[in-house]
């Protein structure tokens, strides 16, 4: 059994997400399967290699807020028999204090 690492748990929830990778005018809109304050972990119909740096805006279901965030790739993973990818992605900059109360009210909805 695997043993969780992370010090911060994470809530299996499905957002919007869209994801800006640098020089790319186009983003990859798709869902998370789970978030904390720390990261999230998303789905991706093309590989974004690790350590790239990704704007990330996560539409909280709470009246629909936008939070942006700036990213950076932690790992990939191809999922089997499929033509998608999980992408872990871990926040690098401070929450703005707006977006960290939208969501704590997000998670204490879901707690």
């Amino acid at each position: 059994m695997l043993q969780e690492r992370r010090n911060v748990p994470r809530i299996r929830t499905y957002l919007p997400v869209r994801i800006q990778t640098p020089g790319n005018s186009s983003a990859i809109e798709t869902l998370t399967r789970d978030i904390s304050y720390r990261g999230l972990r998303c789905l991706a119909p093309a590989p974004i290699p690790t350590h790239t740096a990704v704007k990330v805006d996560i539409t909280l279901s709470i009246r629909r807020t936008v939070v942006t965030l700036q990213g950076q790739t932690q790992w990939l993973r191809e999922l089997p028999h499929s033509d998608q990818f999980e992408v872990g992605i871990a926040f690098v900059s401070e929450t703005p204090e707006e977006y960290r109360t939208a969501l704590t009210t997000y998670f204490s909805d879901k707690a």
